[in-house]
């Protein structure tokens, strides 16, 4: 199981629903891959589950900051993020640059 998962998973003091919700979209999220491998259908599953993804990358991200190690890679992570979309936007806009969305058909 992904770390940051594991968190939401192991989190029940936080809020007691959290538990239940987080297992309840991951089930929507296997439902919808079942259907796109099993009948065809071409389901983007994947937008259900970024949602998911970004909160489990925060719970890890937030906890790797309580050492000072970890906000190094908390920092560089974040940057890496910036900069891609920084670069993303950069070649849009300054060199006509359209990104495919191929990736997000499959």
């Amino acid at each position: 199981m992904p770390p940051g998962l594991a968190l939401l998973l192991g989190a029940p003091r936080r809020h007691p629903l959290l538990r239940a919700l987080v297992v309840a979209w991951l089930m929507v999220c296997l439902l919808f891959l079942a259907v796109d491998f099993g009948l065809g259908l071409l389901v983007r599953y994947v937008y259900f589950a970024a949602p998911l993804v970004c909160l489990a990358c925060g719970a890890l991200l937030a906890r790797l900051q309580r050492r000072y190690a970890g906000r190094i890679v908390a920092l560089a992570l974040v940057l890496l993020i910036a900069w891609s979309g920084t670069a993303l936007w950069a070649a849009g806009v300054l060199e006509r640059v359209k990104p495919s969305a191929l990736p997000l058909t499959h």
